[in-house]
């Protein structure tokens, strides 16, 4: 049995799906409940958001926790 090369694999291209906003963005990356990291004290990006500071056992950087 030979081998044949196939170069495109591609059909045509569709429509552009549905956009999304830079909050819909921001929710799906860090949702309620998600704890995060910083090494600075002031509170991260709120896109209509909000954020708790947690206690840091470790002893090194911040953490926030998302409240919605």
């Amino acid at each position: 049995m030979a081998y044949v090369k196939k170069t495109n694999l591609r059909g045509p291209p569709g429509p552009a799906g549905p956009q999304a906003s830079t909050e819909q963005i921001f929710d799906k990356a860090w949702p309620i409940g998600t704890v995060l990291e910083t090494n600075s004290d002031s509170t991260p990006p709120t896109y209509n958001t909000g954020w708790k500071k947690l206690p840091n056992i470790m002893g090194r950087g911040f953490l926030w926790q998302r409240i919605g």
